[in-house]
């Protein structure tokens, strides 16, 4: 609808000839004039050009001042037709501003506010002088109206969404919100500030500086693969990405301990018969089932083209598990939950005393696959240390070692009474160290400790500690959880599935005499475990082996001989005052092999 306009339009020209010609002007002429200034004023230009029209063709023929004023009034309704094709210009752009201002809602793309700011700047400078009308005004009002639009539908909106997520510790939604605001940012600079995106990209960064492993969203897709006495291994979700897909697999109870030992293999099988095997896979552990994400990389597939997912589990059966892909809703997301990282820095001022030298620790930093440690030694006499190194983190069961024996023997330094060495040691890890890792075994300078890693503090622990959580110097006869190696669980000499949380010495690997050697550092008063033998190693042609437990003295703390009618065999071994346990199997052969010995559930108190 056309806007009623109201101004008070000055003609000088009309003033000016009007005041000069009065004396011979007629009545009739006067009026005319004054009616159509009236309505110039009034902006009723096209009934101002009629008035005009009616002066020259009418009034001013045979006038003694005919060819002057028929000039005067030509210009006069020049200017009338100028104005009336102005406004016309100005009201067609206020309509189309007017129409695109009343499609606009609370959800708009940058491009629909630009095109509508652009729109009214162009229609609102064409006024040039005419600010004053009543359609500038309501331009202006529209301007303010949209900017306001911008402030609170995208600027407040996505900001209070990206904090709430950040609240929340939700990376996706947080990223998702925060590239949908820099788009308005990258459209619309003037009005979205690099200062407020910048602001909150900190926030996000500072998010994410505290996780490993980084939430993520996928498609819901829950199938059990696997259900037995150990638990459940199950899809969680499925996700597209730009190469391709990645799938979620989550080990629960017992199968948690064995993620990553166990061979699962999957492959996507499309309705026209091709498959796809997986390109990468990556573990990751929480506190009570670990997850596998497992990518595939394919060009053009959807969701729709996968047919079913086969998992090969060969320790479990021969043939694959079939799993049917239909009715997916891509629309049903679910978290996949992240895995924060530990980011510490700690002034410890850790002491080791020895009769020959003292090692000082004043620093120890943590951060993600990095553990970094500085300090001092000072020697109380002239003496030769051993230089060798090593972290052991009980989580991931990964060991780093520095500064480990050379081919000429171990890495010793000299140190001098009355002078102070500077140290730092410096651990890059293969895995994180997260928020599921308490505390690490450390070996420095031929001195022991236990290492809260959220404290910094010394660890003393509490409850029973696996023996595969003790440091040590594990080598590939020995593993804990699963026989990956022979891709087996781990089964006694009756056939009985034992307690997942065991470790297994293998025959072949180990000669009689091979040493294992805990470090317990007077900790603990008693070992417990279950001696078996492996199903498959036992009988007498696989010979008989003796495991000895020694202290670090060398005394024999106890002496197990496992013969080949073995059957399950309960220790519990007085271990008070021990810090250093070593574990020796003498091992004859037999015609078939040697045995291997497990020990189920081992755990110091």
């Amino acid at each position: 609808m056309r806007k009623k306009i109201s101004i008070i339009f000055y003609s000088f020209i009309i003033i000016a000839i009007a005041a000069g010609c009065s004396a011979s002007a007629t009545a009739t002429y006067h009026e005319k004039l004054a009616e159509g200034n009236e309505l110039m004023n009034n902006m009723n230009f096209s009934e101002a050009i009629e008035i005009y029209d009616q002066i020259i063709d009418e009034i001013l023929p045979g006038d003694d001042y005919e060819t002057g004023r028929i000039a005067i009034t030509n210009s006069l309704r020049a200017e009338a037709v100028n104005m009336l094709q102005r406004i016309s210009v100005l009201e067609e752009g206020y309509n189309e501003s007017l129409h695109l201002y009343s499609t606009m809602d609370g959800n708009v793309e940058a491009q629909v506010y630009r095109q509508l700011l652009q729109q009214l700047d162009g229609t609102m400078a064409q006024f040039g002088e005419l600010t004053h009308l009543d359609m500038y005004k309501e331009l202006a009002d529209m301007k303010s109206s949209v900017e306001d639009m911008i402030n609170n539908n995208v600027i407040t909106f996505y900001s209070e969404q990206i904090n709430t997520a950040i609240a929340e510790e939700n990376l996706a939604m947080a990223d998702q919100y925060l590239d949908q605001l820099n788009g308005f940012h990258n459209v619309l600079p003037d009005y979205v500030s690099e200062h407020t995106v910048v602001s909150l990209v900190d926030q996000v960064e500072e998010l994410k500086s505290r996780y490993v492993f980084f939430p993520e969203v996928a498609v819901n897709w829950n199938k059990v693969i696997l259900e037995s006495e150990r638990g459940t291994i199950e899809t969680e979700g499925i996700m597209k990405t730009d190469s391709g897909f990645d799938l979620y697999i989550f080990y629960n109870d017992d199968y948690a301990l064995q993620a990553g030992l166990m061979n699962v293999n999957p492959y996507l099988i499309f309705s026209d018969g091709q498959t796809a095997s997986a390109s990468s896979s990556s573990v990751r552990k929480y506190d009570n089932k670990t997850l596998q994400k497992i990518s595939f990389r394919v060009n053009d597939r959807t969701y729709e083209d996968i047919s079913r997912i086969n998992v090969e589990i060969p320790s479990v059966q021969e043939d694959p598990f079939n799993l049917s892909f239909d009715g997916i809703d891509e629309t049903n997301l679910v978290t996949i939950p992240g895995v924060r990282s530990i980011k510490a820095l700690h002034r410890p001022e850790w002491v080791y005393e020895t009769d020959d030298y003292d090692v000082h620790i004043d620093r120890f930093f943590v951060e993600d696959y990095k553990i970094e440690i500085t300090g001092e030694i000072i020697p109380h006499n002239d003496v030769t240390v051993n230089q060798y190194s090593y972290i052991h983190l009980p989580k991931s069961g990964e060991v780093s070692r520095i500064n480990s024996h050379g081919f000429w023997g171990p890495n010793e330094i000299e140190l001098f009474e009355g002078t102070t060495r500077s140290f730092e040691l410096v651990h890059n890890l293969n895995s994180p160290v997260t928020e599921f890792h308490t505390y690490i075994g450390l070996a420095m300078f031929e001195q022991l400790g236990w290492i809260n890693l959220i404290t910094g503090e010394k660890y003393t622990g509490d409850g029973p500690v696996n023996l595969n959580d003790i440091n040590k110097d594990v080598s590939s006869d020995y593993e804990a959880y699963y026989d990956s190696r022979n891709e087996k669980d781990l089964i006694n000499q009756s056939g009985e599935l034992v307690d997942a949380a065991s470790v297994i010495f293998r025959r072949g690997a180990f000669y009689s005499g091979n040493d294992y050697k805990f470090d317990l550092m007077d900790r603990f008063e008693t070992f417990e475990t279950i001696v078996h033998v492996q199903h498959g190693t036992h009988g007498v042609d696989n010979g008989s082996t003796e495991i000895v437990f020694k202290n670090e003295e060398g005394d024999i703390l106890y002496t197990l001989d496992v013969e080949e009618d073995h059957s399950a065999y309960s220790l519990e071994l007085d271990v008070s005052g021990v810090r250093e346990l070593t574990i020796t199997f003498n091992q004859r052969r037999g015609s078939e092999g040697r045995h291997n010995i497990i020990f189920e559930k081992p755990e110091f108190q």
